[in-house]
């Protein structure tokens, strides 16, 4: 679902617009190019491995490695997994799932700020806090923080890994990722979250992606 929001919204503004269409009620679920987010999500799903709903996320870096699967849709944090798991005779890369018809479209990359730290002005440890920033910022522990976690460096002068450095032309203009934008209603009921109701999709759920979107939109009118 994220990959189709990205190709069809691929820019932050696209993106807030969306979400501010959707909270004030101009847009719908039902709409031709918001229902076209669960159609090309249906397709998406029609292409995976067969009986992929029952294949746990953890159990899928092992099954690329191993041959099960050509390829996976993931984030780039689990390149550690894989490089760990495979060793440096495994070689693989990345390009952006196409779910724009616009080709440019489909060169962003959606992307998340890897961490966000901060500390209270009213707390009482500060001293504390400001000392742990600063060990966490020191670019030596950041470096092996990096290593372990996956992330991309946010810091200058931090060297990224090959597989970082190899996908650096999808990261020109910062795109960020449809769950970074969205937030979501707590008085809408659960078919509208995301909100996109992709769940809904057989073989996650049993309907069609046109079911899906209206379960959505009465769920995501509810909370209004």
């Amino acid at each position: 679902m994220l990959a189709a929001v990205q190709g069809l919204y691929p820019t932050a503004q696209d993106k807030n617009g969306l979400a501010e269409g959707l909270w004030k009620q101009t847009l719908k679920l039902t709409d031709t190019k918001l229902e076209a987010v669960l159609e090309r999500t249906k397709t998406m799903f029609d292409y995976a491995q067969q009986n992929f709903a029952g294949f746990s996320y953890a159990s899928i870096p092992s099954g690329f490695i191993g041959g099960k699967f050509a390829m996976t849709a993931d984030g780039t944090w689990d390149e550690t997994t894989i490089a760990s798991a495979a060793g440096k005779d495994f070689s693989y890369g990345y390009f952006p799932i196409p779910t724009s018809d616009n080709a440019k479209d489909n060169a962003y990359l959606g992307g998340k700020v890897e961490l966000t730290l901060a500390v209270p002005s009213n707390s009482k440890n500060q001293g504390a806090a400001l000392a742990y920033l600063q060990f966490f910022s020191d670019p030596t522990n950041y470096q092996t923080f990096l290593k372990l976690a996956g992330f991309a460096p946010s810091q200058p002068n931090i060297t990224a890994s090959p597989f970082l450095t190899s996908i650096q032309k999808y990261t020109t203009t910062f795109s960020p990722a449809w769950d970074t934008i969205w937030v979501a209603n707590s008085k809408a009921g659960p078919k509208a979250s995301f909100p996109f109701n992709y769940p809904g999709i057989a073989p996650l759920g049993s309907g069609t992606a046109a079911q899906a979107a209206e379960q959505a939109q009465a769920d995501w009118a509810a909370g209004h």
